[in-house]
């Protein structure tokens, strides 16, 4: 090939691969600029806003579940009232307190418990004065001391005598009531009715369990019953047997066989 043909020719590749570079790179730089990338921004996920949750106040609940209680509010509850039972046949039961009996031995107590206070007053003076060597006035003040007293025993023993009235008249010899009685009383009264149980004679329906009301105790200092516990060793002294709050509270039947 001669040197015009061979620059002719170099002249002709050099334009093509300029013509080429033109095309591509020309292209490419327009593309570029087109599609620029923006500067890359942090891709922030939207979380959903946090559920805080709440107690709904009281009366939504209440609306809610109609049929559930107020738990904040007192629900009525029937008294557990004991089932009666008659402690002795119908035909047997007419008693009735006798309000005027019971008021005169509530006054007769009054009276004792006074005197009674005045005994204690008449034993102090005595002791004071047998201590300062006045024998005399100490064997006074001991005697008017051993009055009262007997006083203070004779209103006891009248009291007990109209409470026993009042709480007994029209129940049968199976069933005795100590509302009103002192222990020592109460225990006296209730061995005499279980000899009287055991007595009977021939022909009369024997008893073979005395109901003893006792009483809950709710009168008795502090609450507490005294004359219960009184019977229940009297009961064991004698061997008897007994149940307790039977046939109600506050009594106790005792199996004389």
């Amino acid at each position: 090939m001669s040197s015009g043909n061979k620059n002719e020719a170099v002249a002709c590749c050099t334009s093509i691969v300029g013509l080429l570079a033109s095309l591509f790179f020309g292209k490419s730089n327009t593309n570029d600029q087109s599609t620029e990338l923006q500067p890359q921004q942090p891709v922030v996920v939207q979380q959903p806003p946090a559920t805080t949750w709440q107690k709904p106040p009281q009366h939504q609940y209440d609306q809610q579940l109609p049929s559930q209680p107020h738990y904040d509010q007192q629900v009525p509850v029937k008294p557990n009232h004991p089932v009666s039972v008659p402690h002795s046949p119908p035909s047997q039961q007419h008693h009735v307190d006798d309000a005027a009996l019971i008021q005169e031995a509530e006054s007769l107590r009054d009276q004792a418990h006074k005197m009674a206070n005045d005994r204690a007053k008449f034993y102090d003076a005595s002791q004071a004065a047998w201590n300062s060597g006045n024998k005399a006035d100490a064997k006074e003040q001991s005697d008017k001391a051993k009055q009262y007293g007997a006083k203070v025993d004779q209103l006891n023993a009248q009291a007990s005598a109209l409470f026993f009235k009042a709480k007994n008249a029209g129940r049968g010899l199976g069933e005795i009531d100590l509302h009103g009685q002192f222990v020592r009383e109460a225990v006296r009264l209730t061995d005499e009715r279980i000899l009287q149980c055991r007595q009977q004679a021939n022909g009369q329906e024997r008893v073979t369990d005395l109901v003893v009301i006792v009483g809950k105790g709710l009168h008795s200092v502090g609450g507490v019953a005294k004359i219960k516990p009184a019977i229940v060793e009297l009961m064991q002294k004698h061997g008897i047997s007994a149940t307790m709050d039977t046939p109600n509270a506050g009594c106790i039947t005792v199996h004389l066989e």
